[in-house]
């Protein structure tokens, strides 16, 4: 997150896309963002405040957002729903099987997490579904922070991580 930059995201009327640079396997990727984080990146684009860092998203000081800094406001969103264990891995384990779950490839699912081989995007699905087994009761509520989390939707509408 911290080494995003406000040139990895490309925003037109219709849609959007976010180059993953330099991801685990150090592999340039690009990644299709929906109308909703497209709105998100728009505003937050608007009102970023102009600091001396030229990273996308910065932190209270106006230095690179940390990771862990992402890390612990995900955290902490998720236990404010209500929701334990959520963590930015769920979230992309939860984003694998939502595309597999809505007719998306398991090759275009591997391909948009930047997985070399298909096994890794089935390890992925297999542990989304067992970490939801266990508490099904929850499993919409998790959905839904989920996609709160993922689009920036905080609670309050607050855009910073405090």
């Amino acid at each position: 997150m911290g080494a995003l930059l406000p040139t990895d995201i490309l925003l037109s009327e219709r849609k959007a896309a976010l180059t993953v640079r330099a991801g685990k396997s150090g592999k340039q990727r690009s990644v299709p963002l929906n109308s909703e984080v497209r709105r998100f990146l728009e505003e937050w684009l608007s009102v970023r405040p102009e600091a001396g860092s030229e990273m996308l998203f910065i932190g209270q000081r106006g230095e690179p957002m940390q990771a862990r800094s992402a890390q612990i406001a995900v955290v902490r969103y998720a236990k404010q729903a209500g929701l334990e264990g959520v963590t930015p891995h769920i979230l992309r384990h939860t984003f694998a099987k939502s595309l597999l779950d809505n007719g998306v490839s398991l090759e275009k699912v591997a391909a948009l997490l930047g997985h070399e081989s298909l096994d890794t995007t089935r390890i992925y699905v297999r542990y989304e579904s067992s970490v939801r087994a266990d508490n099904p009761s929850a499993d919409l509520k998790f959905r839904k922070t989920s996609i709160a989390l993922l689009t920036g939707n905080e609670p309050g509408g607050r855009w910073f991580i405090k």
